[in-house]
This record gives structure tokens, sequence and C-alpha cells, in this order.
């Protein structure tokens, strides 16, 4: 499901032709992502905090 994470593929798309197991996939791999990108903001925070003591 990641071209409809890359905006490929629109909602629509999604509710139309996509599986329950599609839609689940899609899920994890967006909730996954997200913590990633959290994981990584938190990351940058702290070693900037570090820095400037």
């Amino acid at each position: 499901m990641l071209p409809i994470m890359e905006g490929i593929y629109t909602g629509h798309d999604l509710r139309t032709t996509a599986t329950l197991g599609d839609v689940l996939d899609f899920h994890e791999a967006y909730a996954e992502r997200l913590l990633s990108q959290q994981r990584a903001e938190n990351g940058n925070r702290k070693a900037s905090h570090h820095t400037r003591l």
C-alpha cells in the first residue's frame, strides 16, 4: 500500500479497490512510518539539547 502513502493513489481508490487485508497493511505501514518519524524528531531534540549544555 506504499503507493497510497506516496500520494499515487487516493483514498477513493483505497475505498473502491482495496481488500480489508490491503487496508490493514496500509494502516500498519502508516503507523510504523509515523512512529519512525516521531522517534527521529525526538532523537533530534535530544541531540540538540545535549549540544547546548
